[in-house]
């Protein structure tokens, strides 16, 4: 049960941070795309500068005065995604612009009411 609870929490979490992107006029590419050793939460590209980004979702339901969703990407995490990234930019060269290259994004939500909290890392 408490599994199924953080699934829906990232589920949701990843379709406020799609819409969000699309609505500052990024075009999403993928969207959990697993490569060996990994999964991608979302792929995009950034309009103005066509940089390839791959974002890391982390959500979390309701404020906690001791957590953010920040604490969870940890070092692990952080090799974890960046291996899944350069795999994915070494198999798919097209989609990478020369002049801007990729990057990885870490995008936080709090899922609060009506209106989410996001926080955009950009480079994390």
């Amino acid at each position: 049960m408490y599994m199924v609870k953080n699934q829906e929490i990232g589920k949701l979490g990843e379709n406020t941070v799609a819409k969000y992107l699309q609505g500052l006029g990024w075009q999403i590419i993928e969207r959990n795309k697993r490569v060996p050793g990994g999964e991608i939460d979302i792929i995009a590209k950034e309009p103005k500068t066509k940089t390839l980004v791959f974002v890391e979702v982390k959500a979390q339901a309701g404020m906690s005065s001791e957590f953010k969703p920040e604490d969870q990407y940890r070092a692990r995490k952080k090799r974890i995604t960046a291996r899944s990234c350069q795999w994915f930019a070494g198999h798919f060269p097209e989609l990478i612009n020369e002049q801007s290259g990729w990057r990885i994004d870490l995008i936080t939500v709090v899922l609060i009411g009506e209106e989410p909290q996001i926080n955009h890392y950009k480079n994390a």
